[in-house]
């Protein structure tokens, strides 16, 4: 494998198709075995193959291959760290060891109970805040390789603590625009299905990475609406909280409606609280909408998801839904062009009639100016000989 290429473009079909590893199974952590590790393990095994026959050497080997080959859990796509195939990457090792180096020194037992009862001991924990994590994660982004960053990035978002997650998404969200679409949200997706089964690492990873991919990119906007058929939770749950952010601008609206559709038939709870969270933001832009799909889809959608739909809804229109009862808003009707081509012609005509009231007026005045100051200079003619006859 040391002298094989980088494979380019999206993921080779039989990848694709692989049957899933068991979940929460750390199998990204592969990289712990260094190179020094493996040229030793190499060494022993010459040396042994070396001592026996030829025949035996070649069965024996032979056979190791296949064992060891069986052994190894069977991974979703292909990682450069994980198969080291290029010589590159090795810095991408050094940055994931540094930085679980770094938060296994500020580990807080304490905090990392807490933490651990609070998301249902759903995930492991170290008890290191999010501050520290960023201040840890920030002077390696600086003095990294993109390409380099990505995959590191990729290795700890695979791992099992959530601390280490959450540094593999600020990598990645670093360099998102420099992020495959195809190849890259398939590997998200891979994770959300093997380890990140929890709400926290979940929407992370939607907002922080999924959301700024599908942002200006309707090719990823088509690739992530589609996880709403995806059969495992997670991939739902991302693929509701990705859009939350661009529902309350009022963009996409009928690809959020086609997710919340197909998502509220799923029963499990953070899937019905990623609808009821979706909706809420699509009611700033049309609140409407979000009562009619409420009130179709009412006896599939959770209390608890109805509550988060109408959380930003007037206050009678949140008491009514509650209720169970729909209103209907009054939104005004926008002009058509006919109209509004009818409504120009009007107020053009009454300016017309106004300034030919106006001319007529001053033309009346203008006259009757004429008649007084003539009425005016023949009195005073007829004065003036008045008083030459006396």
């Amino acid at each position: 494998m040391d002298g094989a290429q980088r494979p380019s473009g999206p993921l080779p079909k039989t990848s694709r198709t692989a049957t899933p590893v068991a979940p929460i199974t750390p199998h990204c952590c592969a990289y712990v075995t260094t190179t020094s590790d493996t040229a030793n393990n190499s060494g022993d095994a010459e040396s042994d193959s070396s001592e026996q026959s030829s025949a035996t050497s070649t069965t024996t080997s032979t056979t190791t291959s296949t064992t060891a080959a069986s052994s190894q859990p069977q991974r979703l796509y292909w990682d450069p760290i994980l198969d080291g195939v290029d010589v590159k990457y090795d810095f991408a090792r050094e940055v994931v060891a540094e930085v679980k180096k770094k938060l296994r020194g500020k580990t807080n037992h304490a905090q990392a109970s807490r933490m651990q009862s609070y998301m249902k001991n759903r995930v492991q924990s170290l008890g290191v805040r999010s501050p520290e994590v960023l201040a840890i994660t920030r002077p390696l982004i600086k003095s990294a390789d993109p390409s380099e960053m990505i995959e590191a990035g990729f290795v700890l978002l695979n791992d099992m603590f959530i601390e280490m997650r959450s540094a593999g998404a600020i990598f990645l969200s670093k360099y998102v625009k420099l992020l495959n679409p195809r190849r890259d949200l398939e590997r998200i997706r891979l994770a959300l299905v093997e380890c990140l089964h929890d709400w926290a690492s979940c929407d992370t990873v939607a907002s922080k990475v999924v959301f700024y991919m599908l942002k200006d990119n309707t090719e990823c906007v088509d690739i992530v609406s589609r996880w709403r058929t995806d059969p495992c939770v997670w991939v739902k749950r991302c693929c509701c909280v990705s859009f939350v952010k661009l529902a309350r601008f009022g963009k996409h609206n009928f690809t959020i409606l086609k997710i919340c559709e197909k998502c509220v038939k799923e029963e499990f709870r953070f899937v019905q609280l990623g609808v009821g969270w979706l909706l809420r933001e699509l009611s700033l832009a049309d609140t409407q909408c979000v009562l009619d799909f409420i009130g179709t889809h009412r006896q599939q959608m959770s209390k608890e998801g109805i509550r988060y739909a109408v959380e930003k809804m007037k206050e009678k229109h949140r008491v009514a839904v509650i209720a169970g009862r729909i209103p209907k808003l009054h939104s005004k009707k926008k002009p058509d062009k006919t109209s509004k081509a009818k409504t120009k012609a009007k107020k053009k005509s009454h300016l017309r009639t106004k300034r030919k009231h106006h001319s007529s007026s001053s033309s009346e005045s203008s006259s009757s100016s004429e008649s007084s100051s003539s009425s005016s200079s023949e009195s005073s003619s007829v004065s003036s000989d008045s008083d030459s006859s006396e």
